[in-house]
């Protein structure tokens, strides 16, 4: 797999069976670690000033315990069958093995947990704002950006692993002629902007998180806004989640299925947002 930081990616086939069974199905499951993609979506558009993080080479930077090394082996014979095996052991967390995933995440949020009196910031993105190996937040101003950026370097270089980080508090002009050169082929859809940031850089006074829903015989959904005011007596309302489905075809209570989803999205924006507090209306 050619990448721009890996020239050549190694993936094994830890699914493939011998005597009827293989490497996963011998690995006790772990729990769910991962942070749910969506939570860390509207964590990134939070604030003004976003931050991006990516972990190089992530899964070659974690040890495997030599105790546990005689359990993940690779047998090689040159292309010689009748030949004996050279018999060789896997000293770092193998690409493709079903836990390599977890093991990294638990590697992450234990180095996050142990240093996070030295590194706050970077600890709490780490733990809420870290999808496998792309950290993504969002922070007051530039000065905090900065400081964000050197703490995560830092709290990564705990753990032995390099990372590349980018503080932005824009949308750059080769990135716009990106986005409109897909949106050509979309026609109108160019005339569509959501704002990264759901708040403008005014100190807020309130956050009141409104949900609309609506439904027809066809669809039904959900859509959840957060009103910000400020202290200049100003307000903005901008979109943060919306969610749809189509119709069941026997449904004759369509109009009540769209608050179904008001719960559900009204928690888990609140719960990403931090915004547990925060007046929470629903329209009809």
């Amino acid at each position: 797999m050619d990448k721009s930081t890996t020239k050549v990616r190694i993936v094994f086939d830890c699914a493939a069976k011998c005597n009827g069974t293989s490497l996963n199905d011998m690995i006790h499951p772990w729990p769910k670690l991962l942070q749910e993609f969506f939570k860390v979506l509207v964590r990134f558009r939070r604030n003004p000033v976003g931050n991006a993080c990516d972990i190089k080479e992530m899964y070659h930077q974690i040890e495997i315990e030599e105790q546990d090394r005689s359990h993940i082996r690779l047998l090689w014979r040159d292309l010689h069958p009748n030949r004996e095996p050279h018999v060789f052991e896997f000293n770092r967390v193998v690409f493709g093995k079903n836990s390599a995933p977890m093991e990294s995440q638990f590697v992450a949020q234990e180095n996050a947990r142990r240093n996070q009196d030295r590194y706050p910031l970077a600890a709490e993105t780490v733990l809420k704002s870290t999808y496998m190996d792309d950290s993504t937040d969002s922070v007051e101003n530039d000065d905090e950006g900065v400081e964000l950026y050197r703490q995560l370097k830092a709290l990564w270089g705990v753990a032995g692993m390099n990372c590349g980080c980018e503080v932005t508090t824009g949308t750059t002009k080769f990135k716009m002629n990106q986005i409109g050169t897909w949106f050509e082929q979309l026609k109108s859809l160019h005339e569509v902007m959501i704002p990264r940031c759901l708040r403008s850089p005014e100190p807020v006074k309130s956050k009141h998180i409104v949900t609309f829903v609506d439904a027809s015989q066809k669809a039904y959904g959900a859509a959840v806004y957060i009103r910000c005011g400020y202290d200049n007596d100003t307000a903005t309302s901008r979109l943060v989640a919306a969610k749809s489905r189509v119709a069941p075809d026997d449904s004759t209570q369509t109009g009540t299925h769209g608050c179904d989803f008001r719960p559900t999205l009204n928690t888990v924006v609140a719960d990403s947002l931090r915004s547990t507090n925060a007046k929470r209306d629903v329209s009809l």
